[in-house]
């Protein structure tokens, strides 16, 4: 399994735009950084006037050892769109290992999550700040459970509403 720390997809997006903006600045160690990814344009002197932003983009990718920009976003927002610190408040019980958090959910009720390899347990004010609080129907579908879901197709729904929630997200 590829290893990306807990972090927000703004986050990439900016050490990519930094990393272009020194990569212009010819600063040595971002040079460096691109060279390791794309050896061929080292060998030309137009290395420097042939690298674009998207260029970036691809080093951050390939530095966590996926192939491409799109894969990595896709796995970031998959693990991240779930996660809001102004919701860490209303979250009931926080887990490590999921079969802790279903027997918590089990006994507790509320709504059982996931993000980064910790599941949470948390009641309707998180579903808010997600804006998943209109999905009423789906999440009682579901059984209010993201990690164990009941109803594919209603999961479904959620899952794309929350990935456009949290792409749609101003930090």
């Amino acid at each position: 399994m590829k290893k990306v720390p807990p972090t927000r997809l703004n986050d990439l997006k900016s050490s990519a735009k930094q990393l272009y903006k020194k990569f212009l600045l010819r600063d040595l160690h971002a040079i460096q950084r691109f060279a390791k990814w794309y050896p061929e344009y080292t060998q030309s002197t137009e290395f420097i006037d042939s690298i674009k932003l998207k260029h970036a983009f691809s080093v951050i990718a390939c530095e966590y050892e996926f192939d491409d920009w799109s894969s990595l976003k896709h796995y970031v927002v998959a693990q991240d769109m779930l996660y809001r610190k102004s919701g860490v408040p209303f979250v009931h019980a926080w887990f490590k290992k999921p079969q802790d958090a279903t027997d918590y959910f089990n006994t507790h009720g509320g709504y059982l999550l996931k993000f980064w390899g910790d599941y949470i347990v948390c009641g309707e004010e998180y579903i808010g700040i997600l804006n998943l609080n209109t999905f009423e129907k789906e999440w009682r579908a579901i059984g209010f459970n993201w990690v164990h879901p009941k109803n594919e197709v209603a999961f479904m729904k959620l899952q794309a509403a929350a990935e456009t929630n949290y792409l749609n997200l101003k930090y």
